[in-house]
C-alpha cells in the first residue's frame, strides 16, 4: 500500500511538472530588455565612414610610395653617398698602388746600395747617389 501511494504521489507530480512550468515561466520574465541595443547607423552616417576610410587609405598608399621613392634615392647609384664613397675606394685603391709603387722603391734603392756596397770599384759618389736615392724612396713611402 505504501508503494501505492509514494507511485501515485510521482505519477502527480510527473504529469503535473510541465503545466506548472509553463504557467509560471511568463512570472519570471524580465519585462525589460537585457541590454540596450545600439542605434543602427544611417546610411550617411556609413557613406561618411567609408569616405574618411578611402582618405585615410589614400594617404597611406601616398605615404608608401613616398617612402618606396626615397629608400630608391638613397640606393641609386647618383645618390651623394654612393658617389662619395665610390671617390674614397678610388682614391683609396690609388694610394695603395702608389704605397706599393713606394716599398717597392725603396727595396730596390737598399738593392742597388747593398750592391754598391759590396762592389769593390763603386765610388764614393755612386754610393752617396745611392744613399740619396734610398732616403727619398723612405720619404717617399712614409
Amino acid at each position: 500500500m505504501k508503494i501505492r501511494r509514494i507511485l501515485a504521489t510521482a505519477v502527480a507530480v510527473a504529469v503535473t511538472t510541465p503545466a506548472v512550468m509553463l504557467s509560471v515561466t511568463p512570472a519570471f520574465a524580465d519585462t525589460k530588455p537585457a541590454a540596450q541595443t545600439p542605434a543602427k547607423p544611417t546610411v550617411k552616417e556609413l557613406e561618411k565612414a567609408v569616405a574618411e576610410a578611402e582618405k585615410a587609405y589614400d594617404a597611406a598608399v601616398a605615404a608608401e610610395r613616398a617612402a618606396y621613392d626615397a629608400v630608391e634615392a638613397a640606393v641609386s647609384d647618383t645618390a651623394p653617398l654612393t658617389v662619395a664613397a665610390k671617390a674614397a675606394r678610388k682614391a683609396a685603391d690609388e694610394a695603395a698602388a702608389a704605397k706599393t709603387t713606394a716599398d717597392k722603391a725603396v727595396t730596390d734603392a737598399q738593392a742597388a746600395l747593398d750592391d754598391l756596397t759590396e762592389d769593390e770599384d763603386a765610388t764614393a759618389e755612386d754610393k752617396a747617389a745611392a744613399e740619396k736615392a734610398l732616403a727619398d724612396a723612405k720619404t717617399a713611402a712614409a
